[in-house]
């Protein structure tokens, strides 16, 4: 069986197990909420972001693409989580669920740093923060999965 019959047939068993309706507002939903993002994206251009410096105005568009990504995440993750309990698939992992948390976590720290923060330092100092804290987001991640790594090299 190829990939793409076996990508057929998943997306095929989640329609036949939550219904077209279930997937059908999640579509519509999902649409909407990045054709309000861009909206409000271009109103945010147009008249506010003058009056703020350019780091916090990148600190605001990560979190805005956060809480864009938040609100579709708990639409489709619950549908999902849904479609694979009546499948019996395998529950989602905690170190999937921790990964994912870690990566929210660094998001809106580093919007955070930069909106407070990122303005009295220069360019480069800002990406050697943002490349320091990467570095230590990729060393929590490699501790919440070293165990299932280990497993695999034996």
């Amino acid at each position: 069986m190829k990939t793409n019959d076996m990508d057929e047939t998943f997306k095929e068993d989640i329609v036949r197990e939550l219904g077209p309706r279930a997937i059908g507002w999640r579509i519509g939903v999902s649409i909407l909420s990045v054709t309000a993002w861009l909206a409000l994206g271009i109103v945010w251009l147009f008249f506010y972001a003058d009056g703020i410096s350019f780091w916090q105005n990148v600190a605001l568009f990560i979190v805005s693409l956060v809480a864009l990504a938040g609100v579709n995440a708990a639409m489709w993750v619950s549908a999902g989580v849904k479609a694979k309990s009546r499948m019996r698939g395998e529950p989602t992992s905690r170190r999937s669920m921790a990964s994912a948390a870690t990566g929210v976590a660094w998001l809106l720290g580093i919007a955070l740093y930069l909106y407070y923060y990122a303005g009295s330092l220069t360019l480069y100092q800002n990406l050697g923060v943002i490349l320091l804290s990467f570095v230590l987001l990729a060393g929590a991640n490699l501790v919440i999965h070293a165990r299932s790594a280990a497993s695999w090299c034996n």
